[in-house]
């Protein structure tokens, strides 16, 4: 959403004390929301825990059903033994260089936001069994 403003500036008159003070008045209106809109973020990311990890679509793509229901089954046996090994798979698959401390908030981050993908392209015809699926005959 965005504001309008309209400023007439008298010929002659100092532009920049004049933006400055335009500025100020703008950060002290708006630092409210500002706050609010970072403490909603805290609280999501916290409470959801996959605002800190992004994924481009060609990662988000690169397994299909089958390996998004046994990610899913790691996750919910939260077995510590099973969560590094599948982090760094899944990591070295998607092409992601970056260790996390919290490889079960990643599994997780990734699980979400996979299936969120894969659901949405279902909404359009578009289904993948499981990796090796190029597409070809299942409505891709």
């Amino acid at each position: 959403m965005w504001d309008e403003i309209k400023v007439t500036i008298p010929p002659g008159a100092e532009i920049h004390p004049m933006i400055k003070k335009i500025y100020e008045a703008f950060v002290r209106a708006t630092e409210a929301d500002a706050k609010m809109a970072e403490a909603e973020w805290k609280r999501v990311t916290h409470e959801e825990g996959s605002p800190q990890f992004s994924f481009t679509a060609a990662q988000l793509d690169v397994y299909g059903v089958f390996e998004l229901q046994t990610l899913e089954k790691v996750l919910r046996d939260a077995r510590p033994e099973a969560i590094g090994p599948v982090a760094e798979a899944i990591r070295r698959k998607i092409g992601m260089t970056d260790h996390y401390e919290h490889e079960y908030a990643f599994l997780n981050a990734y699980y979400n936001a996979a299936r969120q993908r894969m659901e949405r392209g279902l909404l359009f015809g578009k289904r993948k069994l499981d990796k090796y699926d190029t597409g070809a005959g299942s409505g891709t």
